[in-house]
C-alpha cells in the first residue's frame, strides 16, 4: 500500500528508527558567550573582552530555582534578578550584549573617576572596577536597595579586590551623588533607565572631555 502523503498523522512513524539523544542543546556557559559576542563583532575592545570573561554576571544575581548548573541562565539575554521584588524599578541585571555595548561606549581608561548612577545590581560596579576606574561612585536612590548593595558587595569580598586594583568605592543616595566631586570634574557618568528622568545637575559634574 502506497503512502499517501496528504495525510500527516505520523500513525507509520516507528521511533525506534530515530536516532537517540546524547545531549540536549542548551545555553552556552558564559565565557563561550563572551567569546561569540567577540566573533560577531558586537565586542570589540580586547580589554572588555578580558573584563567580562572573569566577571560572569551570574554571581550577582539571585539564586534560581533551577537545579542544574548546566543551565547557564547568566549568558542568556534574560535579565536576572538581583532584588527580591523583580516589579521595582532597577531589580534586574542587564544581559552581557546590553553590557558589552554600554561599557564599550564609555571608553573608560585606567585612572578614569565613574560615577554610576542607579546601577541595577553590583555587575556593572565590579566591570568598571576591573575596567581601571580609580574612583567610582555608585549612586542608588533607595535606602534599602543600597544597603543590600553594599552588603552583598562585601560578601563577595568585592572590597578587598577594589583595594588590590587601587579602587576608591563609594556608595551614595542621590542628595550626596553632587557632593566632592573630583577636581576637574567626573571622568565618565553612566546614568541607567532606572531614573524617572536624567538628573541635569549630575551632568554638570562632568569633566570637560568626559562621557
Amino acid at each position: 500500500m502506497e503512502k499517501d502523503w496528504s495525510v500527516q498523522d505520523g500513525s507509520d512513524c516507528d521511533l525506534n528508527e530515530l536516532p537517540l539523544v546524547r545531549t540536549w542543546p542548551g545555553l552556552a556557559p558564559h565565557a563561550e558567550a563572551v567569546e561569540r559576542l567577540v566573533l560577531m563583532g558586537a565586542i570589540e575592545d580586547d580589554e572588555i573582552r578580558d573584563v567580562l570573561m572573569r566577571t560572569p554576571r551570574g554571581v550577582h544575581a539571585l539564586p534560581l530555582p533551577i537545579c542544574e548548573e548546566s543551565v547557564h541562565i547568566e549568558s542568556s539575554a534574560l535579565r536576572m534578578p538581583w532584588w527580591s521584588d523583580v516589579d521595582a524599578p532597577n531589580s534586574l541585571l542587564p544581559g552581557i550584549y546590553e553590557t558589552a555595548q554600554v561599557i564599550q561606549m564609555m571608553e573608560v581608561v585606567r585612572g578614569d573617576s565613574v560615577m554610576l548612577v542607579a546601577p541595577r545590581g553590583n555587575w556593572w560596579t565590579e566591570v568598571l572596577m576591573q575596567l581601571g576606574a580609580s574612583r567610582l561612585r555608585v549612586v542608588e536612590i533607595d535606602d534599602g536597595r543600597r544597603e543590600e548593595l553594599q552588603r552583598r558587595w562585601d560578601e563577595l569580598r568585592l572590597d578587598i579586590v577594589a583595594d588590590a586594583v587601587g579602587c576608591s568605592v563609594e556608595w551614595c543616595g542621590l542628595g550626596e551623588a553632587y557632593e566632592d566631586a573630583p577636581e576637574g570634574g567626573w571622568n565618565r557618568i553612566l546614568v541607567t533607565g532606572g531614573l524617572p528622568r536624567v538628573p541635569i545637575g549630575l551632568l554638570m559634574r562632568l569633566s570637560y572631555e568626559g562621557i
